[in-house]
């Protein structure tokens, strides 16, 4: 790893973070622990021997760990260390600046659903939820379908369960997805659910919005 060599905190950071794939790799390892063949998955186009490089460089600096699984499962896992999870908000500020750069649409780009577990959540930060307590959004798209649901006052993501039936059900291609929740249009998506379901998560996402 190249250093810049100079004595600067912004330069020390970008000297550990700034190799290409690393900020994805940290991304992946924020959202879930995971396995080698896990990370090549989500991280289409690295090369593997790249990806084990960047791996024992982030070993290194101290921010990433290997864990075994007990049995059954009996796999290593890559998670991070709480030094490595101090970069959260981090990434979460690069998922904010990064957001207007999706209206382009997604082109050729690649699309996990379990992205989703890290970005949706950034769309109603800030919005009173209260009146949402429990509320359940199914989104199909993308190679996986992702259940959201609000707990505590807050949006959480997570796999959806087979079966699974939810108050709302979103579906639609990843760009026109993630542009309705971002507050465009929903055209190409297929809103579903009770009239007082889709009323009330129309009107999170309105909430949020106009803290934006």
């Amino acid at each position: 790893m190249r250093s810049y060599g100079q004595f600067c905190p912004v330069a020390r950071a970008v000297d550990v973070l700034g190799d290409r794939w690393t900020m994805l790799i940290l991304r992946e390892l924020l959202i879930r622990d995971s396995r080698y063949s896990d990370l090549r998955d989500a991280l289409p186009g690295i090369a593997t021997n790249l990806l084990a490089e960047r791996l024992r460089q982030l070993e290194g600096d101290g921010l990433v760990q290997r864990v075994g699984l007990p049995r059954p499962a009996s796999a290593v896992v890559y998670q991070l260390t709480e030094r490595g999870r101090e970069v959260e908000p981090v990434i979460h500020a690069l998922a904010r600046w990064g957001a207007p750069l999706l209206s382009g649409g997604q082109g050729e780009d690649t699309f996990r659903s379990h992205w989703l577990r890290l970005a949706a959540p950034l769309l109603l930060d800030g919005a009173d939820l209260t009146d949402l307590e429990g509320l359940t959004v199914l989104v199909h798209g993308g190679d996986a379908p992702v259940l959201m649901v609000v707990e505590a006052g807050r949006l959480d993501v997570r796999p959806a369960p087979s079966p699974c039936t939810a108050d709302v059900e979103l579906t639609g291609a990843p760009s026109a997805l993630v542009d309705f929740l971002r507050g465009g249009s929903d055209a190409g998506v297929t809103v579903a659910g009770s009239d007082q379901a889709v009323t009330a998560w129309r009107a999170a996402l309105d909430r949020s919005r106009s803290l934006a």
